[in-house]
């Protein structure tokens, strides 16, 4: 896809999104990017020409549309993240609003194989998504144990009225022990991937990187990480990377032995 093919794609989506949320913006834009001018010209533009299509009736007031150039911000891509959403997104893949548990994820034996993760249906998953990882797994306990006292409610079903009412209830009862399940696996996986890569480790080292200024220290430890088998060819070249736009500036980054670990560890 050539480059002009993939500017228009970009402004059929982004006039897309506002007809469909039926909304005409204010559009503000990084003032040093020229890719982020063009594109607020050219959607301003688009908007004139098609006004017809934005008469929308009770209108609130116009929301921001802000763009921004993600080469402003080189590092952010290359932090680990750990919400519960991009965790999923990152180290379990989530397409489609599903994911896929196969053997390479180390998911048991049982019947969890693919799982939706969807907000719209979701309750938990949609209060959860954005919190951390520390976060979820306190709330999927408490969400466990909600379920156990629901669960020890229907062992006693001693009169009619208590079996009628289990029945009544039993559609529920059985989709929130779905629920129950799908999220106690995708936390167990996730826990499996981290300490599986030493994801707490590396991350650590990432936010030093990007918070601290120590050359030396910073390379010794970069160094050590790529001698690890544990920590993935990705999270190595990551850290390779951060530790290169940290110290652009520096007289000597030392980056030819970085460069030399870095190739020896992947090939």
């Amino acid at each position: 896809m050539s480059q002009s093919s993939q500017f228009e794609r970009v402004i059929d989506g982004l006039f897309a999104v506002l007809l469909a949320l039926k909304k005409q913006p204010v559009i503000r834009f990084d003032e040093s990017s020229p890719l982020c001018r063009n594109i607020a010209e050219r959607l301003s533009v688009r908007i004139d020409q098609e006004r017809n299509l934005f008469n929308f009736q009770g209108s609130s007031q116009a929301p921001l549309l802000l763009l921004l150039d993600r080469k402003e911000d080189p590092v952010t891509p290359l932090l680990n993240q750990w919400t519960y959403e991009a965790m999923t997104h990152e180290l379990l893949t989530l397409k489609n609003n599903r994911v896929v548990l196969t053997e390479s994820t180390g998911v048991g034996t049982g019947d969890v194989r693919e799982v939706v993760l969807d907000q719209r249906i979701d309750d938990f998953y949609r209060r959860n998504m954005f919190l951390n990882f520390g976060e979820l797994g306190d709330n999927v306990k408490h969400l466990v144990d909600s379920f156990q006292v629901q669960h020890r409610s229907t062992d006693r079903l001693d009169t009619i009225d208590d079996m009628m009412k289990f029945v009544e209830n039993y559609p529920e009862f059985k989709k929130t022990s779905h629920n129950v399940s799908k999220h106690v696996t995708l936390l167990s996986e996730l826990s499996k991937v981290v300490d599986r890569n030493r994801l707490l480790d590396v991350s650590e080292l990432e936010q030093d990187i990007a918070c601290r200024e120590s050359a030396v220290e910073h390379k010794a430890q970069v160094l050590n990480f790529l001698k690890s088998y544990k920590v993935t060819k990705e999270d190595k070249l990551k850290l390779v990377l951060l530790y290169s736009l940290r110290y652009e500036r520096a007289g000597d980054m030392h980056l030819g032995a970085l460069i030399q670990g870095l190739y020896e560890a992947v090939g």
